[in-house]
């Protein structure tokens, strides 16, 4: 079960949409996005999105 928070402003949401994948990935220009506190590369694909700013995931 993965969950998905957003960085809006500087406050922190759920994100409220319809996550179709997350996967790991070898390198940072492959990402979506970058957790610093894991050191690990993740690439996100979902649907129908409305979201147009940062993001990061937890597992």
């Amino acid at each position: 079960m993965y969950k998905l928070k957003i960085l809006k402003g500087n406050r922190w949401e759920w994100f409220k949409g319809n996550i179709y994948q997350i996967s790991l990935v070898d390198s940072e220009d492959k990402a979506s996005f970058f957790t610093e506190d894991e050191m690990r590369w993740f690439k996100v694909s979902y649907l129908d999105s409305p979201y147009d700013f940062d993001y990061e995931v937890y597992a």
